[in-house]
């Protein structure tokens, strides 16, 4: 009944998956329903372990299920996103409106981390909340770049 236990039969199972199909993975939220056709560990540890589960890890989860393409345009989004970060964090004046922002980027910077320990961030409450933290992210960034004048040069430049 380990929850390390079922993760390491999971990773295992996602890991057969992998290995099957590397380029373009398994289907995106496919692994529950085809994870019976990867699985070499005996039936019962299957059964009770590793059936109908998620692979528990967001970038196993991303991996598995859209293979080596799929992850590496997780990574640019991610590093993309982070370049948002590092720019709003730049910006931090201390003001009350910086308040909001800084708590934006920290509950991001909180999914970032926590993507490593739980594949939350990709099904149900989870996707919307971290959409709705990119949105607005990406909308304190907009302004930000707005108020300076860099919108209007870039349109200018195209």
């Amino acid at each position: 009944t380990s929850s390390l236990v079922t993760r390491v039969l999971v990773w295992h199972t996602a890991y057969q998956a992998v290995q099957a199909h590397p380029i373009l993975g398994v289907g995106a939220y496919g692994f529950p329903m085809v994870s019976n056709q990867y699985y070499t560990i005996p039936k019962i540890m299957y059964e009770s372990y590793v059936k109908d589960l998620t692979a528990h890890q967001t970038y196993v989860s991303v991996l598995t299920e859209t293979g080596i393409v799929g992850l590496l345009g997780f990574g640019v989004l991610l590093i993309a996103l982070i370049g948002v970060v590092t720019r709003l964090l730049s910006r931090y004046e201390n003001k009350a409106r910086d308040k909001l922002r800084l708590a934006v980027v920290w509950s991001f910077c909180y999914c970032l981390v926590s993507m490593w320990t739980t594949d939350a961030w990709l099904y149900g409450r989870g996707i919307v909340l971290l959409s709705v933290l990119i949105g607005l992210m990406l909308m304190f960034d907009l302004q930000d770049r707005g108020a300076r004048g860099e919108v209007e040069e870039q349109s200018n430049n195209s």
